[in-house]
């Protein structure tokens, strides 16, 4: 009998890497069971999705802003962009209950201390198979 692993590879042509492959008990249920429920899933997140409107709006707002820099690092240098940014963690209630966000000076200044590393970064792809986990987490680690 096939793996749900192999099953999903076969199935949805995706390609599940060594890194990627779940550790804890029951995550291979799991992901089977959104395998096969996929449209259900989808059709839920409809129907109740993760942002309010003002997190979206503030979201956007944020992608559209770092969209209008040449770069992730040159966004990450700029103010505007961090004060936006801020807020929408803030939004995504980031720092209220298990989280602690950084006074928003400081925020600012700690993006700005990271934008070489986050250039270092720009180019990667979450989805991308050859993706090398051991160099992103060292550079994400700077």
């Amino acid at each position: 009998m096939a793996s749900p692993q192999s099953r999903c590879v076969r199935a949805a042509g995706c390609k599940i890497s060594g890194m990627f492959s779940p550790a804890l008990p029951g995550i291979q249920d799991r992901l089977h069971d959104l395998e096969l429920r996929f449209a259900e899933y989808t059709q839920a997140f409809r129907a109740s999705p993760p942002f309010g409107s003002l997190q979206l709006r503030s979201h956007l707002r944020t992608l559209d802003l770092r969209r209008s820099f040449a770069s992730a690092s040159d966004a990450a240098r700029d103010s505007g962009f961090a004060d936006s940014l801020f807020e929408t963690l803030q939004l995504w209630d980031i720092g209220v209950r298990f989280t602690k966000l950084v006074p928003l000076i400081r925020f600012r200044e700690q993006l700005r201390g990271i934008s070489m590393a986050v250039a270092q970064l720009e180019q990667l792809r979450i989805d991308d198979p050859a993706m090398d986990a051991t160099r992103v987490a060292r550079l994400a680690n700077h």
